[in-house]
């Protein structure tokens, strides 16, 4: 027992741990975020590569279908303000960098068992964020295959 200013205090029979203290390891913390920070700048571009090939692979789409729907109409030439399937299906590629060509627009016509069939096919090159890693561009190729509308008399 201990006595302070006339009042006795008992000393408890055991102690209660104290916290460690931070400062007892002050570089575990720095040595461990060293050893993450890859890994989560790895997902970081890989995460953004993936956005962006998927971005690029609907624009593609797109201008395939574009450019499908206008060969598939027979008159189409008619009503529209495109001159040919080409110039459709690069309408929707004003926002790609570096700029879609006509050179990678194709188109393949054919036949089945319903009729006439038109096949446009666009290729794109993805320049990548991940190319440290091997993976310089990723070619996205996009075909729409439609039917050729038939011509009705009026």
């Amino acid at each position: 027992m201990k006595m302070h200013n006339g009042i006795v205090k008992a000393r408890s029979a055991h102690r209660v741990p104290t916290a460690r203290r931070a400062s007892s390891r002050p570089g575990a913390a720095m040595a461990e975020f060293a050893i993450v920070m890859p890994l989560f700048a790895f997902i970081l571009v890989a995460g953004l590569d993936f956005g962006r090939i998927f971005y690029y692979s609907q624009v593609i789409q797109n201008c395939a279908r574009n450019g499908a729907l206008y060969e598939s109409d027979p008159v189409s030439a008619l009503r529209s303000k495109y001159t040919d399937y080409k110039q459709a299906a690069l309408a929707d590629a004003g926002d790609l960098n570096p700029a879609l060509t006509a050179a990678q627009v194709t188109l393949v016509t054919g036949s089945d068992s319903f009729g006439a069939t038109v096949a446009v096919t666009v290729t794109y090159n993805v320049a990548t964020l991940s190319s440290y890693l091997g993976f310089n561009t990723m070619t996205v190729t996009k075909t729409v295959t439609m039917r050729v509308a038939q011509i009705t008399p009026d």
